[in-house]
C-alpha cells in the first residue's frame, strides 16, 4: 500500500496581501498627510483672525481719513449755517462710497440713529473712533468735533 503522506496534496499557501496602512510606506504616507492636514488647519485658524483684524484696521484708518477730510471741509461752514456746494459734493461722494454721515448739532444727531454715547462725546469736543451699533447694525464709527459743540 502506498504511503498516503506522499499522495496527499500539500495545502497551498497564499500570500496575504497586507493592507496599505500595514506597510511601512503606507504608514509613512498616512502620517505625512495627517501632519499636512493639521498644519493647514492650524495655519487657517491663526491666519483668518489676523487677516480680519488687518482688514478692520485698514477700514478704520480709511474711514478716519475720510472723517478728517469731512471735518476740514465742514468746520467753518456749519457754524454759519451754510452748506456749500463743496460740502454737498462731499456728502454725495461719501454716500457713493457707502459711508453714512451724521451731523451733530445741539447734542442731537441729524439724521437720528447714532448711539447717545457717540453724540455726547462728539458734542463735548472729543474725537470718536470705535465700533458701535448704528440703526441696529454693528458699524465702525469715526466722529470729529467741529466748532461750538457740533460734529
Amino acid at each position: 500500500m502506498p504511503d498516503q503522506r506522499l499522495t496527499e496534496p500539500l495545502p497551498v499557501l497564499r500570500a496575504r496581501r497586507p493592507g496599505f496602512a500595514r506597510t511601512l510606506t503606507g504608514r509613512a504616507v498616512l502620517v505625512g498627510c495627517s501632519v499636512a492636514l493639521v498644519s493647514v488647519l492650524v495655519t487657517a485658524l491663526v491666519a483668518v483672525p489676523v487677516t480680519l483684524r488687518a482688514g478692520q484696521r485698514q477700514a478704520r484708518e480709511a474711514l478716519a481719513a475720510e472723517a478728517n477730510v469731512a471735518a476740514a471741509v465742514l468746520r467753518n461752514r456749519l457754524d454759519r449755517g451754510i452748506v456749500t456746494p463743496q460740502a454737498g459734493r462731499l456728502l454725495a461722494q461719501l454716500r457713493r462710497e457707502g459711508i453714512d454721515m451724521y451731523l451733530v448739532r445741539d447734542g442731537q444727531a441729524d439724521p437720528a440713529g447714532l448711539p447717545d454715547a457717540v453724540v455726547q462725546a462728539v458734542a463735548a469736543g472729543e474725537r470718536v473712533s470705535r465700533r458701535a451699533r448704528v440703526d441696529g447694525r454693528l458699524s465702525i464709527v469715526e466722529g470729529r468735533p467741529l466748532a461750538a459743540g457740533q460734529g
